[in-house]
């Protein structure tokens, strides 16, 4: 049971989550819900969400075609609230080219705005030196192409980066990036990393694996780094928290990430939710109304 890694005094807060989601909600800031693991019973994932208290999801894409498929989703304006994003993820930079560049543009033309329903942000961009399913050129070129997007586009940026922590600091600085602002989700880095990454006005964001046993780094991190720098997400499929780990992720269990961060930043469970939801409605320019789009 999660509730056995948590400390007494947190235990009554979390098993009494639904009482305090109804009071301060939650986002999502990162989920793959165009993801082939999702289509059979979206609705109930967004229902489950909804129940525990998830009021917006980021639907991040990892191609031009997520990017299509996130923005018809967010426009169906089921609950919660979904925003979409417009990127080609560093594992599909292998297929980047003009006609890409190109269909982003236009995507991030059409629909920027800050409300449900429209594109918040440019990604899922950046490096995988990990698993190299692309090039580390095409990556490169993809990312960088991206970066100059978002720019145009006045948008801020979801980061990815894992095993190229180097040459993906290189990039942010040379290519200044940190005027473009954004976040380094689900962040594998050093402390040393993350901290020059805040200092630059970058968040970084936090998923599932706080709750794992082996992630004391991790954990480090999210005590040291200021509050307002964190972000919280699922990274849904994937990484689903204990006691879910290896299971198929989803929205609603970004609550249990919330409970182990407030464990760390020895807070009150609805301070600390309060805390991140703040920062990610500031790092996206979220505007929660739903006018005619």
């Amino acid at each position: 049971m999660f509730l056995s890694c948590l400390s007494s005094s947190l235990k009554p807060q979390v098993s009494s989550l639904k009482s305090v989601f109804s009071q301060v909600p939650m986002i999502d800031s990162h989920c793959h819900l165009t993801a082939p693991q999702f289509p059979e019973d979206l609705p109930a994932v967004l229902q489950r969400a909804a129940d525990a208290g998830v009021e917006g999801i980021l639907v991040v894409a990892d191609t031009v075609e997520s990017s299509r498929e996130g923005l018809r989703l967010a426009r169906s304006r089921p609950r919660p609230r979904l925003y979409a994003t417009a990127g080609v993820h560093p594992h599909n930079a292998k297929d980047w080219n003009d006609a890409a560049a190109e269909e982003l543009k236009h995507l991030c033309k059409e629909a920027k705005g800050s409300r449900p329903g429209e594109i918040v942000a440019v990604g899922e961009v950046g490096l995988d030196f990990h698993y190299d399913f692309s090039p580390r050129e095409k990556q490169i070129e993809a990312f960088v192409d991206q970066v100059e997007i978002a720019r145009e586009a006045g948008l801020p940026l979801v980061m990815h980066c894992r095993s190229a922590h180097d040459v993906f600091m290189d990039l942010i600085r040379r290519h200044d990036v940190a005027s473009i602002g954004g976040v380094v989700h689900c962040f594998s880095g050093t402390l040393e990393q993350a901290m020059e990454l805040v200092e630059m006005g970058f968040a970084i964001g936090i998923a599932g694996a706080l709750t794992f046993k082996k992630s004391d780094s991790l954990r480090e991190i999210a005590r040291s780094i200021p509050p307002s720098a964190i972000l919280l997400e699922t990274d849904a499929p994937y990484l689903a928290p204990v006691p879910h780990r290896g299971k198929r992720n989803e929205p609603a269990w970004v609550m249990l990430t919330a409970a182990r961060l407030a464990q760390e930043w020895g807070r009150p469970l609805g301070e600390t939710i309060d805390q991140v939801r703040s920062n990610t409605i500031r790092v996206f320019g979220l505007n929660q109304r739903e006018e005619a789009i």
